[in-house]
């Protein structure tokens, strides 16, 4: 009975101290996002086909929780989210019969899926500025892409990746128990990855995802 009664005690007393120091809450917001990719160009025959980067944005969503540990003015912030992004690039087909324009085609590709980032950041006051590391596991089939290519590449069925490793800077504010987020994620690997094969040409397709992103969280300690 006495060590319940510590126990206790100890949890009543030091209990401001972890709220002061922990946060655990959900988030929720927006992403703006876009393709980068090398613009590339195929021939067969009189027919060509080229693969351009559209720098067009598309917004998706974001939404999980997170934690966030504070040593002093620094802290480790780990994450959980539920994100859509992507973005579009254009298909354009020439030549054959006519020797002009046959076919723009506007490609749009959507990745939804499960982001876990790893964030370090520094606080002054209400302000933060921080930056890490991420992981992003593709849960969508990418059937718009696939179909773009299909013709085209020797793998499209296994064009999209199941898992995408980026970065992440940006800076923050909190304000009581709600905090809002605006940061810039890039990547590392690629989100898609299809080689193109066609006489005289062999290479490799590749896009990544580059995003602004804000968010809103409300953390659930006192």
């Amino acid at each position: 009975m006495k060590q319940i009664i510590l126990a206790i005690f100890l949890l009543v007393i030091t209990q401001p101290l972890v709220a002061q120091n922990f946060m655990l809450g959900a988030k929720a917001g927006l992403n703006y996002s876009r393709l980068s990719m090398s613009n590339t160009e195929i021939s067969v025959g009189s027919l060509n086909t080229a693969f351009k980067e559209n720098t067009q944005y598309t917004t998706g969503f974001v939404a999980g929780g997170f934690a966030r540990l504070k040593f002093s003015s620094l802290y480790f912030q780990p994450e959980l989210l539920f994100a859509m992004k992507g973005g579009t690039f254009d298909r354009i087909k020439s030549g054959g019969i006519t020797g002009g324009l046959i076919e723009t085609k506007t490609v749009d590709v959507q990745m939804y899926g499960v982001d876990i980032p790893l964030l370090l950041g520094y606080q002054i006051s209400k302000f933060r500025v921080n930056g890490g590391l991420l992981a992003s596991f593709n849960l969508s089939s990418m059937n718009d892409f696939k179909a773009a290519i299909q013709e085209y590449s020797t793998n499209p069925a296994d064009a999209s990746k199941t898992a995408v490793f980026g970065y992440l800077v940006g800076v923050g504010v909190d304000l009581g128990k709600f905090t809002a987020d605006l940061r810039y994620e890039g990547n590392f690997s690629a989100l898609t990855s299809a080689r193109i094969q066609v006489p005289n040409n062999d290479f490799t397709l590749d896009q990544r995802t580059s995003l602004f992103q804000f968010t809103v969280g409300y953390n659930f300690l006192d």
